[in-house]
């Protein structure tokens, strides 16, 4: 009878730990509805208007979310709002993350999503560009706390849209033995080919002019490389093939044969294809950071007697042009990094860990005492014997 009993208490005190987690998932779970309440700027720029008839989705990111410690895991929620569109939609799709359905704004702006779990974490984002602009993606889990520690039932999130716009670009970077680098403050120009003879980009962004000396010549637009050493064109050319061409190179520089023909196209679906490479989207004005093809064009340093004379400033110009191309991506991450207007998204993540379950540890120590109790009497018995 007695070895039944201590049976007994081992099963129970095996199966306790697992009822203990079931009852604490129940205690947790939450029903939420999650309102999506969307703007963006009118056409004037003066002010934030409702947008209706927006598609947005709801993912279950819980797969990722659930393998990581709570630390990670609030990070991993924030790292979204980061992200740009691009590396959103290539996450989604590496990682087969399921859609659980698509809401479109209502006349008021608003999308309107029921959900529910625990220790579960959603996406909501704009799967599609509706008039050149998407939404920093929101990112959230349950359960969701007030105040006074009940679980909520109604959270309000406020999107927060960023502008696309197609244009053609490239990075400029300098070759000095083994070493490459940015490049600042290099000009390019913009021409195309018309019936053998080079037309030149204006100022006004629209049309184009014979020159004999384009650097010279303060009608024709320039394009000059940042400190990243980025060359962007932030005008909107008709369909056609076009060149940019560097007419200054940096100092200690020579301008190469590469850099003074970089051909591009603007195809008739608007993108733009520069030396074979079809850009990606700028998203608010900035090179995505997903976007890890843009290409390069090359100078070289010049190689001169004077080259290594400190009273010649030729070396010291070069060495301030650094810089690395993960600048240009850091600038992006920081724009699309603002969180929702409101600041609502703040404390919306899961507090793990934080409480005990004492059913658990009920079911520990009977285990042991459990043990204890069979290993005394196997003791006992051999005495006997």
């Amino acid at each position: 009878m007695k070895k039944i009993l201590q049976t007994l208490l081992l099963l129970l005190g095996l199966c306790l730990p697992f009822v203990g987690v079931n009852a604490r998932a129940d205690e947790t779970a939450q029903h939420l509805q999650v309102i999506v309440q969307h703007q963006f700027e009118n056409q004037s720029g003066s002010e934030m208007v409702t947008g209706s008839d927006i598609p947005l989705s709801l993912y279950e990111i819980t797969a990722d979310y659930g393998q990581k410690d709570p630390e990670k895991a609030q990070a991993f929620l924030e790292g979204f709002s980061q992200m740009s569109p691009l590396e959103v939609k290539e996450y989604l799709a590496k990682e087969q993350v399921p859609k659980l359905e698509t809401v479109l704004t209502d006349q008021n702006g608003k999308a309107h999503f029921d959900i529910q779990g625990n220790n579960t974490a959603y996406l909501i984002v704009q799967d599609t560009p509706v008039k050149g602009q998407t939404i920093v993606p929101l990112a959230f889990s349950l359960p969701l706390l007030a105040v006074d520690g009940t679980l909520k039932n109604m959270i309000e999130l406020y999107t927060k849209p960023v502008e696309l716009t197609t244009c053609p670009y490239f990075y400029k970077y300098g070759v000095s033995g083994k070493e490459q680098k940015p490049l600042a403050s290099a000009e390019f120009v913009i021409y195309k080919e018309v019936e053998a003879e080079k037309q030149y980009l204006t100022m006004d962004g629209k049309t184009f002019s014979t020159s004999v000396d384009p650097l010279g010549d303060p009608k024709i637009k320039k394009y000059t490389s940042d400190e990243n050493g980025l060359v962007l064109c932030d005008t909107v050319l008709d369909q056609g093939k076009y060149f940019f061409s560097e007419v200054k190179a940096p100092s200690g520089y020579s301008i190469s044969a590469e850099a003074k023909q970089v051909a591009f196209e603007v195809l008739e679906t608007g993108k733009v294809s520069l030396q074979g490479v079809m850009l990606a989207e700028l998203v608010g004005g900035m090179v995505p950071s997903s976007f890890t093809e843009a290409p390069k064009v090359l100078n070289y340093a010049q190689v001169t007697e004077k080259e290594d004379d400190p009273a010649n400033g030729s070396s010291e110009s070069s060495k301030d042009q650094g810089g690395t191309l993960g600048g240009s991506n850091d600038q992006t991450g920081g724009d699309l990094g603002s969180k929702p207007s409101t600041g609502k998204h703040n404390g919306f993540l899961a507090q793990l860990g934080e409480k005990k379950n004492m059913v658990s540890m009920l079911g520990i120590v009977m285990l042991i005492i459990a043990t204890f109790i069979l290993l005394k009497q196997r003791k006992g018995s051999k005495d006997n014997e």
